[in-house]
């Protein structure tokens, strides 16, 4: 049984005793637990009283929940492997994510961080199996300029790979570590809403795009050719290093996955 409020969750033996029976013992109102919002008192009496009957069968109930979450980690440690997988011997490696990944080598970058999305899948999927690339995985795209900061600090090379809408979600952490920490941060992402979007939700990705990268005075390239990919990156890393200042790369046309639209 869980004791559940606004800020903890507390685990409760169960005795046969109804919660609300306890409230006199524990110090609980007496309009029962379920009804009341918790005090900074009232948790403490729960933390207090759970520490101090820890017994059998409690401990029995944390052992089985402690099993349950080893079980469900067994199956997600390595949550890159499940996100993307190897290319197969019958696959087709996109060119363009050949190229990327070995400009990304050839720029000494070792470490990228990316919220995968459907433009650059390919990309994503190579980067998974590179042993060379330390690639981290987030959840939304606000968490990768603090990954790449951390990286620039630690010595090490770093990009973030993101949809161009990202940019809404990562605006801040980009603003402060650009402006206040003079930090290098080198984005690459594919052009979402470009002039031909055929999808309804994709033109705000393009609409707000280069707004936002010029009111932070972010430089940029957009990259539509293949033969450009590996020389714009090399040119992207050391930029943003010699002016200790975020660069961005925006890919296009050729540099993309063919959406499944477009294939026929």
């Amino acid at each position: 049984m869980l004791w559940r409020g606004p800020c903890s969750i507390v685990p409760l033996p169960w005795d046969g005793e109804h919660p609300s029976d306890r409230s006199d013992r524990l110090g609980w109102p007496s309009g029962g637990w379920q009804h009341s919002t918790p005090s900074w008192r009232l948790r403490h009496s729960v933390l207090t009283w759970t520490a101090d009957a820890a017994t059998g069968s409690w401990r029995s109930r944390i052992a089985q929940s402690d099993a349950k979450c080893q079980r469900w980690l067994s199956l997600h440690e390595a949550p890159r492997r499940i996100v993307t997988s190897e290319f197969s011997e019958t696959e087709d490696v996109p060119k363009y994510a050949e190229l990327m990944l070995q400009g990304l080598k050839e720029a000494d970058v070792s470490i990228v961080t990316a919220l995968p999305e459907s433009l650059l899948k390919s990309l994503y999927r190579l980067l998974a199996a590179d042993p060379d690339i330390r690639y981290v995985l987030v959840a939304n795209e606000g968490e990768m300029p603090g990954i790449a900061a951390g990286a620039y600090l630690g010595g090490k090379k770093a990009v973030m790979i993101m949809e161009n809408s990202g940019l809404r979600q990562a605006l801040e952490p980009i603003a402060r570590f650009a402006l206040s920490h003079q930090v290098p941060l080198v984005m690459l992402m594919p052009y979402r809403g470009d002039f031909g979007e055929r999808t309804w939700w994709g033109h705000s990705h393009a609409q707000t795009m280069e707004p936002i990268l010029n009111a932070l005075n972010i430089p940029y390239r957009i990259v539509r050719r293949l033969d450009e990919i590996k020389a714009a990156i090399a040119k992207a890393v050391t930029h943003a290093d010699s002016s200790q200042y975020p660069a961005a790369l925006i890919f296009a046309d050729e540099c993309l996955e063919t959406p499944r639209y477009a294939k026929d």
